[in-house]
């Protein structure tokens, strides 16, 4: 809303969507608390869904930008079979490499090997 408690406007989630919509990318997101504010930062670029499952249907890849905790223990099966191409890029580090590779799931973190 209008008077949202989150301000995205430095947000490095926001920078990295805005160069993917750039590229011609779509974007379907989920957040627990600042969908509203990401998709205004965003000009309503974006798809916002009310589930983080839900954003997954049939997308490219699975892109962490924020740490809430619902997004800590996922179950990886179900992500692998709703993405096209089982991928994470994890910006955050929240995911244990080996268990995300166990599920077949191909895995890209920040600063490590």
């Amino acid at each position: 809303g209008l008077n949202s408690p989150f301000d995205v406007r430095e947000s490095p989630a926001i920078y990295c969507i805005s160069k993917l919509l750039d590229c011609g990318m779509k974007i379907k997101a989920y957040d627990p608390e600042a969908a509203s504010a990401a998709s205004a930062a965003l000009d309503g670029r974006i798809e916002t869904v009310e589930n983080g499952y839900d954003a997954l249907e049939g997308a490219d890849a699975l892109v962490i930008f924020t740490d809430w905790q619902e997004f800590r223990n996922p179950d990886f099966e179900v992500i692998a079979s709703k993405l096209k191409r089982p991928v994470i890029f994890d910006g955050r580090n929240l995911y244990d490499p080996d268990v995300v590779k166990k599920a077949g799931i191909e895995y890209y973190s920040v600063g490590r090997k």
